[in-house]
């Protein structure tokens, strides 16, 4: 049924139930996604493979990554406390900020080119993946965040945001690691440069 106002106090009333029952329906997370590029310069003694591990920044857990997304995720919450001193959130703001870091090629490399597009498209693809299950996980996170409960005080609720934030981002990690291992993480690529 459409909202139509025939008097100011009716409006108000028929205004109200055209809108969502709170704030919370509005809440939408931020973001800020930043991609860096490196570069393997080129060398006719070195094969594309070695050059590319020794122009990547990247370097995890004693290995070499050819591509990389680093992110993470900040909640930021308003509450007000009611008449009996209890706390209710009034806004959440989410923010995700992302780095994807992959390799470029060297304009004046054009020996390994097709090699080179093969290997960036693949590498490309795996950190769009990254990127995707992050802003999942910053959506989880504030659709989840406002759902919790009024508190008897801010500090507590406060405390709960952070203890299920923090809960929400391991297992977004977790996610991601089973999709690294499901995915065969640098298999494709070591496969790409071996062709």
């Amino acid at each position: 049924m459409p909202c139509s106002p025939p008097r100011l106090a009716t409006w108000l009333a028929a205004t109200a139930l055209c809108l969502p029952l709170s704030g919370r329906a509005w809440a939408e997370v931020s973001e800020s996604v930043q991609y860096r590029y490196y570069t393997a310069s080129p060398d006719p003694g070195i094969t594309l493979t070695d050059r590319l591990i020794k122009a990547s920044p990247l370097r995890e857990s004693g290995q070499v990554l050819l591509g990389h997304t680093r992110w993470q995720v900040r909640w930021n919450l308003k509450w007000h406390r009611g008449t009996a001193g209890r706390c209710t959130l009034d806004r959440v703001q989410t923010h995700l900020q992302a780095t994807v870091t992959l390799p470029q090629q060297d304009p004046q490399d054009t020996r390994e080119g097709a090699q080179f597009k093969t290997l960036q498209h693949a590498l490309r693809e795996h950190q769009k993946a990254h990127l995707r299950l992050a802003r999942e996980a910053a959506e989880e996170i504030d659709r989840r965040l406002w759902q919790l409960p009024t508190m008897p005080t801010c500090g507590d609720l406060n405390r709960a945001a952070d203890v299920l934030g923090q809960h929400l981002l391991t297992q977004a990690r977790q996610r991601i690691l089973a999709y690294d291992q499901r995915t065969g993480q640098g298999r494709r690529e070591t496969e790409i440069l071996r062709d």
